[in-house]
């Protein structure tokens, strides 16, 4: 079951691929097994491409789902992963599998689209019974 559900809240002077990346880095660091869960292909290229490309000096190690290879950090496009206990959400809707992690992650920029993603998934989870961690990060 999902003990912790975090939500970082991004002013405009971030960005969500960015951050994603800097977080993704961290928790790679910590030997955190993380699934980095989209709904769709070109979204998960985009953030192949952004991990590879996290820091002028390191990126982060990761895998597609599907590759022979198992990584700590996988990307999923709708795929629910065997190993990890961190979920970043970058779909846009709550997969039916998030409780089998121990954290979620959402990530919130201020564009229109995302905050109104992001105001439906507080829902649920509120609505699921669970505790939310909000992040405010300017």
């Amino acid at each position: 079951m999902a003990e912790s559900i975090d939500f970082y809240i991004l002013s405009e002077r971030h960005n969500r691929m960015s951050f994603m990346g800097r977080l993704t880095e961290q928790l790679q660091r910590d030997q955190q097994a993380v699934h980095i869960h989209t709904d769709d292909e070109e979204l998960a290229k985009k953030i192949d491409t952004a991990l590879w490309t996290a820091r002028d000096i390191s990126f982060v190690p990761h895998e597609l789902m599907g590759n022979k290879d198992q990584a700590l950090v996988m990307i999923g496009v709708n795929d629910k992963p065997e190993h990890t206990n961190i979920m970043i959400n970058f779909a846009n809707e709550v997969p039916e599998f998030y409780n089998e992690f121990t954290r979620v992650v959402e990530i919130i920029d201020p564009d229109d689209t995302l905050k109104m993603i992001g105001r439906e998934h507080y829902k649920f989870y509120k609505d699921k019974g669970h505790s939310i961690n909000d992040h405010k990060i300017d």
